[in-house]
């Protein structure tokens, strides 16, 4: 994909996308860590993605169709995150070079992806399976999102009121984008794939993701050419590589093999669309 130019016309980006690069600060802004998880099932016609719509309200990618996922908290590196995590990973896992379990930093991407997800989407993935949760009031089970996503209860907390551990092993490290130099809200982002069943629900938090939708590849790049389904090169490429792909499983098996590179668009207006050329940076 390196040095490859990609383009895509206005209608397929968020509104204000363009405006956007077209107004970027004096200097670079360093990008913050951060991760995101593509959740795939089994569908009726073959291989679903989850893709989250962002309120319009967002900072960041107003009204984008998006994986879950947000930037990495304090909390995701502390001690009892990192012990609660790896007891959830085999201990045979070897992860595609560079980058991924072996790694400090990789581990606490993980422990983002899992917990923005389940913040955002509502879907916890646990060593007892995927488990979906409302956004709802409650003193019980049922109130435990919505005391994380408040900030009034701990990720910790939560798993253990809950009473099933993470499941970090499922997860396959599939890409890791940067957001271009000219963007002021940046991040240096891992991306990672699991799947869930087929009859697993999304329930979008309504704040920062308003709608959820499960849809092919195929549907949801022929939606975004369409000009109904806006997203950013890093989602549009994601599912470009998932297009071969019948079933999860094979989707994860084979992108998790590949060399995981951290790729940088070089984006350009070009009065036609944006067009971006990737680069692999350290």
């Amino acid at each position: 994909m390196t040095g490859l130019s990609h383009l895509v016309t206005y209608q397929q980006l968020p509104d204000g996308y363009p405006r956007s690069l077209r107004a970027p600060p004096r200097e670079p802004v360093t990008p913050r860590a951060a991760a995101t998880l593509a959740l795939l099932r089994k569908g009726s016609e073959g291989l679903e993605v989850l893709l989250l719509r962002r309120s319009h309200r967002s900072r960041f990618l107003p009204g984008a169709y998006v994986f879950p996922g947000g930037r990495v908290d304090a909390d995701d590196a502390s001690e009892e995150m990192l012990a609660l995590l790896s007891a959830s990973l085999p201990s045979e896992a070897t992860p595609p070079p560079p980058l991924g379990f072996g790694t400090t930093s990789g581990k606490v991407a993980l422990i983002t992806a899992l917990r923005e997800t389940f913040e955002e989407a509502g879907i916890l993935l646990t060593r007892g399976g995927a488990r979906s949760f409302p956004m709802v009031e409650g003193k019980g089970v049922e109130g435990l999102r919505r005391a994380l996503h408040d900030g009034r209860k701990p990720f910790p907390l939560v798993l253990a009121a809950i009473g099933e551990g993470l499941d970090g092993g499922r997860l396959n490290q599939i890409g890791h984008w940067m957001t271009p130099v000219q963007e002021r809200y940046r991040y240096d982002t891992r991306f990672f794939g699991a799947e869930v069943p087929q009859d697993c629900q999304a329930y979008p938090d309504g704040k920062e993701m308003v709608e959820a939708l499960w849809l092919s590849p195929e549907k949801a790049l022929g939606r975004n050419r369409g000009g109904t389904l806006p997203m950013v090169f890093p989602t549009l490429l994601t599912l470009e590589a998932l297009l071969p792909f019948a079933t999860p499983s094979r989707a994860l098996d084979a992108l998790g093999k590949k060399e995981i590179r951290r790729l940088l668009p070089m984006v350009e207006d070009t009065g036609d669309g944006i067009r971006a050329v990737f680069e692999a940076i350290p």
